[in-house]
Parts: C-alpha cells; structure tokens; sequence
C-alpha cells in the first residue's frame, strides 16, 4: 500500500521525520522496521530482501 502524506493521514505510530520515509510493515498491520532517505534501486531492494521469507 502507498500512502501519499499530501493526501492521506498515516496511521498512528507512524510518525515521520523526512521524506521519503519508508514502513515496512506486516500482513497484521504491525510496523516492523523504517527506513528515512533516499537510496538507490539495488540498495532499496537489498533492504526489502531482508524481510522477504
């Protein structure tokens, strides 16, 4: 789900900082990591891997 904070209210808990800010969150809704700032493609997809099973 991508949610547009010029356009959407993030759930409570998801505070933000910087954008891009980036939630890694559970099937269940529960915020399992964040990641704040800009990365490259293959950097981002490295960090997303690690939550992939």
């Amino acid at each position: 789900m991508v949610l547009d904070i010029d356009d959407h209210m993030l759930p409570e808990g998801f505070e933000y900082y910087a954008v891009p800010t980036f939630f890694i969150v559970d099937s269940h809704g529960k915020l399992l990591d964040r990641a704040v700032g800009g990365i490259d493609a293959r950097g981002f997809l490295g960090y997303l891997q690690r939550f992939v099973k």
